[in-house]
């Protein structure tokens, strides 16, 4: 998910980017990020009718914008996620993008010590060259090292701590930190009947200063409701 100030010949500046997860509860076809993401575009659109929300696609070299998304629910205090719909949803498919259709929902809490994958887009992989704009999704592998009502937590201080990146494009400079992943989706996998699934465990929300080794936080995924809204703590 990015911020850009863009005209219907040529890419404009980037201000900045998030990322952000597609999920099918079979209820709704969501845009999930977090809500400080989506509050910065606000400020910024607020200041420049201009710039407009929009998200990369695969195999395209323009944002596909989606400033007509509609916000669905905000979550309350510490829950900093956001719910976002489309007029049309099926219209991401035209960038490329799916839906997540998860076998059940909510998800199942993960629990400490389980390996979860997060997969975003962060800042410094966000390439503008030749008039064409490249956002690289990386992955990485962590650990839960403790869950709570909130969040989980994902720290590199569990001693032999799984914690590896992994590069879609080879060629470009190693991951040092992690600005631009709020939004990210968390994964986790499940046995179905004899099937391994990926579940989605939840979003990142916040990480510590630490570079790739940052504590990495994120929301459980069963704040939100089937129906897109985004329930309080309790």
């Amino acid at each position: 998910m990015i911020f850009i100030a863009a005209d219907k010949t040529k890419l404009g500046r980037v201000y900045n980017n998030g990322s952000a997860t597609f999920i099918n509860t079979e209820s709704q076809k969501l845009i999930v990020t977090c809500r400080h993401v989506y509050e910065e575009y606000e400020r910024l659109k607020d200041r420049d009718s201009a710039v407009a929300l929009a998200i990369t696609g695969s195999g395209h070299s323009r944002p596909f914008v989606i400033s007509d998304a509609i916000v669905v629910s905000r979550g309350q205090r510490e829950i900093d996620l956001i719910t976002l719909r489309l007029p049309d949803p099926s219209s991401v498919e035209r960038a490329g993008k799916r839906y997540f259709l998860g076998y059940c929902w909510p998800p199942k809490r993960t629990s400490k010590g389980e390996g979860v994958l997060v997969t975003g887009f962060p800042g410094e992989h966000r390439i503008i060259a030749n008039h064409k704009f490249t956002a690289v999704m990386d992955s990485l592998s962590l650990q839960v090292s403790s869950s709570s009502e909130k969040h989980f937590c994902m720290a590199d201080d569990i001693e032999d701590d799984p914690r590896f990146v992994t590069k879609i494009l080879k060629d470009i400079p190693d991951l040092k930190t992690l600005g631009g992943m709020s939004g990210a989706p968390v994964w986790r996998w499940d046995m179905r009947e004899t099937i391994t699934c990926p579940a989605l465990a939840g979003f990142v929300y916040e990480s510590s200063v630490d570079g790739i080794n940052s504590t990495v936080f994120a929301h459980h995924s069963d704040f939100i409701e089937s129906d897109g809204s985004i329930r309080a703590m309790p």
